[in-house]
């Protein structure tokens, strides 16, 4: 399973809040600086109930 990476790495927070307008609990961004598009599913759950990883959550991928 991989592990997650940080939100700033990737789409940026900014991005999280227009979860909702178009798919509910999805959502869509394109980066034109890398050229790449993310579709990204909202899911509540810890990594760690998901994994069976009882590290700690906090230990994310750069």
């Amino acid at each position: 399973m991989d592990k997650p990476v940080k939100i700033e790495n990737t789409v940026g927070k900014e991005a999280l809040k227009h979860f909702g307008e178009y798919e509910d609990d999805m959502l869509h961004v394109r980066d034109d600086k890398v050229k790449i598009y993310y579709e990204v599913a909202k899911d509540n759950r810890k990594f760690s109930d998901i994994s069976g990883d009882d590290s700690d959550d906090s230990d994310e991928e750069d």
